[in-house]
């Protein structure tokens, strides 16, 4: 398993920074290699629930189906919360998972694991690769939500 961490604070309650990283409608703002999203499921959004992703990477678009395998928001507890959701690709299964940490009642903090999970070694050499790109390609990905999550909040 490759796995990269990043974090960043976000000046908006944990609770709304969550409900706005799940809304599967409004993420091309915010992850702007998604151009559609295909929903295969009924609302709202649940552990095995799937969907299909076109995304525009480098030029070139190519559709993915998506499931989201971890989940754990404001109906299920306490935070932190969790949303998990990933692809199986390239012989392993590549996925984000996201960890929204109340700070106080008006700040939280975004957790981004990257992981790419295969077995055997020669596939783990190549997974470092793969997370290299991930976390190169990804960079802006949580400034982006920070900035998503905290205009929301203003608009309001």
């Amino acid at each position: 398993m490759a796995v990269w961490i990043d974090r960043i604070e976000i000046d908006a309650p944990a609770k709304h920074c969550y409900e706005r990283l799940i809304d599967l409608d409004t993420c091309d703002q915010w992850i702007l290699q998604v151009k559609e999203i295909e929903k295969t499921f009924e609302a709202p959004i649940k552990v095995g629930d799937s969907w299909i992703e076109t995304r525009q990477e480098r030029g070139r678009f190519h559709r993915m189906a998506i499931t989201l395998f971890e989940q754990h928001g404001p109906e299920q507890g306490d935070a932190p919360y969790i949303h998990a959701a990933g692809a199986d690709v390239m012989g392993g299964r590549s996925f984000y998972r996201f960890v929204v940490t109340p700070l106080d009642d008006k700040r939280c903090e975004v957790r981004l694991e990257g992981v790419f999970e295969v077995s055997g070694w020669f596939k783990q050499q190549f997974a470092r690769l793969i997370i290299r790109m991930m976390q190169k390609s990804e960079k802006e990905l949580l400034p982006r939500l920070k900035t998503f999550c905290e205009a929301a909040l203003v608009s309001t």
